[in-house]
């Protein structure tokens, strides 16, 4: 998988913590760090509907459960869960509601969530986290 490296010699790290003072001695403290990129968006969705409001630790636990149920995280197979299986793994009703809306998913490549500004109970921190993890080529 793709992956960008920050790094403080990076021109835009650079200008970053120049222009925030507090940010750059944050990023000086923690060094360099990689962000993985993943291209399957519909897995990162999930993954993120998974972890709104909870701790890392947490939220890894109850996505192991997922992959465990469910090997293929696909839309249908996803569909094809019942609610308490996905409940019984630790997710809430609502986002069980949130990962089987009542609207199927579109055929294929799941693009349409490239617009997740659309999606109104996805939360701002959680769009910006999807859309960074992806790439939109």
């Amino acid at each position: 998988m793709p992956k960008i490296i920050f790094h403080k010699e990076n021109t835009a790290i650079i200008k970053l913590s120049a222009s925030d003072p507090r940010l750059g001695d944050l990023m000086n403290l923690v060094g360099a760090c990689t962000l993985t990129l993943r291209k399957d968006y519909f897995s990162s969705l999930l993954r993120a509907i998974t972890g709104q409001q909870l701790s890392v630790q947490v939220a890894r636990t109850i996505w192991s459960r997922i992959t465990r149920l469910c090997a293929d995280i696909e839309p249908q197979a996803i569909l094809s869960l019942a609610d308490e299986d996905l409940r019984g793994v630790g997710i809430s009703k609502r986002k069980v509601l949130y990962m089987k809306p009542a609207e199927p998913y579109p055929p294929g490549q799941v693009r349409a969530f490239i617009s997740l500004s659309d999606i109104r109970w996805l939360y701002p921190f959680t769009q910006n986290m999807v859309h960074s993890r992806c790439t939109c080529s």
